[in-house]
């Protein structure tokens, strides 16, 4: 059972991204195959036993979910585009240094931070994830300035003067992908 609810909030995950996604100007292809790695027999069971399991009755089960959960993260993470750390190579003259962006991958990975919020949380706003993640992420000034491109596109200003305080310009209205 936790495999079907996992395939549910997973194709959800999906729908929202696409929605969104087609509201930025990602081209159609990226979307369709976007976290196309998660279906795969290495990310799939790995990533259904961490979001969906139930670990009330051992906590050491929980532990080694988290294990292999964390190798299925980085075989996902390594194989797709829109996530910052497939960015920073791990070996030679720039390893550890994160690489620019590309803009069509900085706009799937807004596109899929707003995905993920809508099918979580049931909100377009990014804002407070954003927030909170952002400064741990190890990107390349190019790539901030693509995100800062698409953030104010979206209707989001900066609050303060640093790179990680986004609040909506109307904090009544959610964001609309129809």
């Amino acid at each position: 059972m936790i495999y079907l609810r996992f395939l549910w909030t997973l194709l959800r995950h999906k729908w929202f991204v696409f929605q969104a996604g087609k509201r930025l100007g990602v081209p159609p292809w990226r979307l369709i195959i976007h976290d196309w790695s998660k279906f795969t027999p290495y990310e799939f069971g790995r990533y259904a036993r961490n979001f969906e399991g139930d670990y009330s009755q051992s906590p050491n089960d929980r532990k080694k979910v988290s294990a292999e959960f964390t190798k299925a993260w980085l075989h996902h993470e390594n194989r797709n585009p829109h996530h910052w750390g497939y960015w920073i190579p791990r070996s030679g003259k720039y390893a550890n240094r994160p690489l620019p962006m590309p803009e069509t991958y900085v706009r799937e990975m807004i596109a899929d931070c707003m995905g993920a919020s809508k099918a979580y949380t049931n909100s377009w706003n990014i804002a407070v994830w954003l927030n909170k993640n952002g400064p741990c992420w190890q990107i390349h000034d190019e790539t901030l300035r693509h995100i800062w491109t698409v953030m104010v596109e979206l209707g989001y200003m900066a609050t303060d003067n640093c790179d990680w305080s986004w609040a909506k310009i109307d904090s009544r209205s959610d964001y609309r992908c129809d």
